[in-house]
């Protein structure tokens, strides 16, 4: 059987992890009160994701396969998808971002070089899709 996706709620360490008819009907209210932008979200993470995994300098081990994505609502009214490495050492400590670039750039870390700087590009293009979405709708087009 194949692993059902999650929806998650929350901030902090409050959250609230949905599946099933519960996730399905709320991903139906987000995908229709803003198709377009969420649609460019979760091309642009997906991208991210695929890019990252790609060029990340760890062939082997559980950093590369750690490396995932995933969309959240944040209260009150947020949604976030994002691309996270929650991978942990044997004391229970998470590692990826402490990760270094190969030679000559050793001096980068692995993490923020391919994911959280083009992230940031990605969250600026992100907001002219948002801008003309909401615009479009608040003129009556959609």
């Amino acid at each position: 059987m194949a692993r059902r996706s999650t929806l998650t709620y929350g901030r902090g360490n409050a959250q609230i992890r949905m599946s099933g008819t519960i996730r399905e009907l709320v991903a139906e209210v987000l995908e229709k009160s803003l198709p377009v932008t969420l649609a460019a979200m979760e091309k642009e993470t997906a991208a991210l994701h695929s890019s990252a995994k790609e060029s990340w300098p760890v062939r082997t081990g559980r950093s590369r396969r750690a490396l995932s994505k995933g969309k959240r609502l944040v209260p009150p009214a947020t949604v976030e998808t994002n691309v996270r490495n929650k991978v942990k050492n044997r004391a229970g400590d998470q590692y990826a971002f402490f990760i270094r670039m190969p030679w000559p750039h050793n001096h980068r870390y692995v993490y923020r070089e391919l994911v959280v700087k083009p992230g940031r590009k990605a969250g600026k293009r992100l907001s002219k899709v948002l801008q003309e979405e909401m615009g479009a709708t608040a003129k009556g087009a959609r």
